[in-house]
């Protein structure tokens, strides 16, 4: 576990009052790849890279800050691995049925209120929201949901964080942001916050547990 370092901080630094939690890689894990596997055998691709061929393609980036749309990430994966309309649509199913919320990781971050004001923050699509809300049943977990493109703004562009430490009505030295990917607990670290790079949901739980409960 990749601990924010004590020299950032001291002895006296200030009380946590507002905590954030990145939602895919955190709260929300693929617990089945075996279909995700079938795919990177038929479109020629090695383990674990489909997640990247979707995430990171130009489309994806301009969805990540509301300059395109799911629906678009996907016409151009259709067209690059030249799949019908059906077959994306497939695609699109088999990579979100992969998902499910870690539960325990979400009544954790749950308990936290009152005594903490609480977000999630994601870079992602326009779709996101509804997504959570409706049939993630993540929308009532914390004070506020921010996606990055709903603010045109990407981790780790240190405006995002500063932005919803702003809406939490906390100084960012008073905030505790979790993530899994390691740029973005940089990000949030220039931003003057104290950082935790999630590295399995068993230590983070009790390194937060000590530090919040």
């Amino acid at each position: 576990m990749e601990a924010e370092p004590e020299s950032a901080f001291g002895e006296h630094a200030p009380a946590i009052r507002a905590v954030i939690f990145v939602v895919g890689g955190v709260l929300i894990q693929t617990i089945d790849r075996s279909a995700l596997c079938r795919w990177e055998a038929r479109l020629g691709l090695g383990e674990g890279e489909l997640a990247r061929e979707i995430f990171s393609c130009p489309a994806s980036w301009r969805a990540s800050i509301g300059l395109a749309t799911g629906a678009d990430v996907w016409m151009e994966l259709a067209c690059l691995y030249r799949l019908h309309a059906n077959e994306v649509q497939e695609l699109a199913q088999d990579v979100f049925a992969a998902e499910a919320v870690d539960e325990e990781m979400a009544a954790f971050v749950g308990s936290l209120r009152p005594r903490y004001k609480t977000a999630l923050l994601s870079n992602a699509w326009p779709e996101t929201r509804a997504s959570l809300e409706k049939r993630r049943g993540l929308g009532a977990l914390t004070d506020m949901l921010i996606f990055s493109s709903e603010e045109r703004l990407m981790k780790p562009d240190t405006r995002i964080y500063q932005l919803v430490a702003e809406r939490l009505e906390a100084a960012p030295e008073e905030t505790l942001f979790v993530d899994d990917y390691a740029p973005n607990v940089e990000g949030a670290r220039d931003a003057g916050m104290r950082a935790i790079h999630y590295n399995g949901r068993d230590a983070i739980l009790s390194e937060l547990s000590a530090l919040l409960l």
